[in-house]
């Protein structure tokens, strides 16, 4: 199965990235600042792999994206969705 990580994952944008790549039948791993959670699954979009899940709580730094190497190994795809989440008027 094919392995997509998500930055951002628990914002807007990037928490229903990760939900259509579920969908489509990809593993799902993430990082982002805060934890997910849904009320369809216990680990919401993402996957869990080996028992562990796929989630990495954190700012986009290499700390991060070593603990997501070592739950998943290398991705497939990697999309960036994290960013600010201020919108100003």
């Amino acid at each position: 199965m094919p392995l997509v990580w998500v930055t951002g994952g628990a914002g807007f944008i990037g928490n229903a990235i990760a939900s259509n790549f579920k969908a489509a039948g990809w593993d799902v791993a993430g990082t982002g600042r805060g934890s997910v959670d849904s009320s369809d699954s216990p680990s919401g979009p993402f996957s869990v792999i080996d028992g562990r899940q796929a989630w990495v709580s954190g700012t986009l730094s290499n700390d991060v994206f070593e603990k997501l190497l070592t739950i998943t190994g290398p991705p497939d795809a990697v999309v960036h969705a994290a960013g600010g989440a201020s919108v100003g008027l």
